[in-house]
C-alpha cells in the first residue's frame, strides 16, 4: 500500500477550502477509503492548529483536528 506523508498546506487546504482543496479532499478520502496509508507529523498539526486558530474559535478548530484524524 502506498504511504502519503501529508504536509501542512495539505491540511489547510482541506480545512479551510483554500485553491487546492478539491485535491486535498481526493487525497484525504483515498485515506478513508483504505486505498493509501496517511501519516502526518506533530508539528504539521501543532503548524495547522497555530494557522486555524487565528481566524476561528477553539471549538471550530478542535473540531477541524479531529476531522483530520478520523
Amino acid at each position: 500500500m502506498t504511504k502519503l506523508f501529508l504536509d501542512t498546506n495539505v491540511i489547510l487546504d482541506f480545512i479551510l477550502e483554500r485553491e487546492g482543496a478539491d485535491d486535498a479532499t481526493d487525497i484525504l478520502q483515498l485515506g478513508e477509503d483504505k486505498q493509501i496509508e496517511l501519516a502526518v507529523s506533530f508539528l504539521t498539526m501543532a503548524n495547522t492548529a497555530y494557522v486555524v486558530r487565528k481566524g476561528h474559535t477553539q471549538e471550530e478548530l478542535c473540531g477541524f483536528l479531529q476531522q483530520t484524524q478520523s
